[in-house]
């Protein structure tokens, strides 16, 4: 009877090893070698990853058109585009806005040279 069983399972294993229940084709016309098609949700312009930063303002730079922030070791230098958004206190404002010792938050991908560059910057306590 063990022996029965065993078999008939593994009959049925094999008979539905081509159902393909998501699409519900159920294997019916498939190609054996056929690779499943893969749908970009943007066919535009790739984007770069962004990440968030935060910390406190050590200067900014208009003329180079940057930001610094304070680290333990090390400052670390942000560049700011024209397309970087900057905000404080929820209104639009310049780079020339924010005050040293100020709050500092955002968001900043990597540009082609691999450097930190601003996507947006919040001057200010957080909200």
């Amino acid at each position: 009877m063990k022996h029965f069983i065993a078999i008939l399972a593994l009959a049925s294993l094999v008979s539905i090893q081509g159902a393909d229940v998501t699409k519900g084709n159920f294997g019916a016309g498939k190609d054996a070698g056929a690779q499943p098609k893969t749908e970009r949700k943007s066919e535009g312009k790739a984007r770069a990853a962004t990440y968030p930063f935060y910390g406190t303002l050590d200067s900014t730079d208009a003329k180079q058109k940057t930001i610094t922030l304070r680290g333990k070791k090390k400052n670390r230098v942000i560049l700011v585009t024209d397309d970087t958004r900057i905000q404080k206190i929820g209104a639009s404002v310049t780079l020339q806005d924010g005050t040293p010792g100020e709050r500092v938050s955002g968001s900043v991908r990597k540009n082609a040279a691999g450097q930190e560059e601003a996507v947006t910057i919040r001057f200010g306590p957080k909200e």
